[in-house]
């Protein structure tokens, strides 16, 4: 029975090792939504979605999206949206993003979902692609009674670029 037991050990051991050697990383992921039922007719959405939490230990919902069709492409939106009661957007104003080598401006992009408080959308088609994907991403929240700034990981940054360069 020992020896039985110390083949399976090695078997496994082996199997483990073999596994471990043959998988890949995973690369970024974005989600692709066909017929989104929001949109007209042969629509497809194209989504980043993640939940990052700010230094306060608060989490915010981080989309970066855009909708493709036969007619074309929407431009490419970040929608942050914070917990209802806790945060409040300073409507309008654009959204400061920062690496360590270079600051961009977002504009806001007024939608039916800016009216609500807790939600900012901002226009990144002209910027995204020139984000780097190396490092941390700062975005400064422009709330209405504090200062805030939500680091962004590079995975991330490299799943908005996807989103940005789908085609339907």
């Amino acid at each position: 029975m020992a020896r039985f037991r110390q083949k399976l050990m090695i078997w496994l051991s082996v199997l483990l090792l073999t596994t471990c050697f043959f998988a890949q990383p995973s690369l970024a992921a974005y989600d692709v939504i066909a017929n989104h039922p929001d949109e007209p007719f042969r629509s497809v959405l194209f989504r980043s979605k993640q939940s990052l939490r700010d230094r306060s230990g608060n989490s915010w919902q981080v989309v970066v999206f855009r909708y493709g069709s036969p007619e074309g492409l929407t431009p490419v939106t970040l929608r942050l949206v914070g917990f209802p009661g806790i945060v409040t957007f300073r409507h309008p104003q654009d959204l400061t993003l920062t690496s360590e080598a270079r600051s961009w401006q977002a504009a806001e992009r007024p939608t039916p979902q800016t009216a609500v408080p807790n939600v900012g959308e901002y226009d990144l088609t002209k910027i995204v692609q020139q984000l780097p994907i190396g490092g941390s991403l700062k975005l400064r929240l422009p709330l209405d009674d504090r200062s805030e700034v939500l680091r962004v990981p590079g995975f991330v940054v490299q799943e908005w670029q996807q989103v940005a360069r789908a085609e339907p």
